[in-house]
């Protein structure tokens, strides 16, 4: 059925998605701001990836609730622990906040005289 397929999925939906959205932010809470703004490239994977893990356990039967809250746990995780490191070593720090790069240049004449 295309609109409607029962009301289990219907419920199993709904309670995966309170249920999901709440761990996710209780996480956010645990982990800071940091786990959702002041971004660089690093701090967009994770937001991109977490967003891309919930609505995954939200609308796949095949998908653990376990399963997505380790998931969303270790990746908020890892993002903790990179940002300590690039606080502490200038290694870390140089990898992880590169300076913005000019990517396109163009060096265009006033051609209004061109005749």
């Amino acid at each position: 059925m295309i609109f409607f397929q029962s009301w289990d999925e219907l419920s199993r939906v709904a309670i995966t998605a309170i249920l999901t959205y709440t761990f996710c932010v209780a996480l956010m809470s645990l982990f800071g701001k940091r786990a959702s703004s002041k971004m660089n490239n690093f701090d967009w994977i994770v937001t991109v990836a977490m967003g891309a893990i919930l609505g995954s356990s939200v609308l796949l039967k095949k998908v653990v609730l376990a399963e997505v809250l380790l998931g969303l746990f270790i990746l908020l995780g890892l993002q903790f622990l990179f940002t300590k490191l690039s606080a502490y070593f200038e290694v870390s720090r140089r990898t992880m906040k590169k300076s913005p790069a000019l990517l396109y240049f163009t060096c265009v004449k006033n051609n209004f005289d061109h005749n």
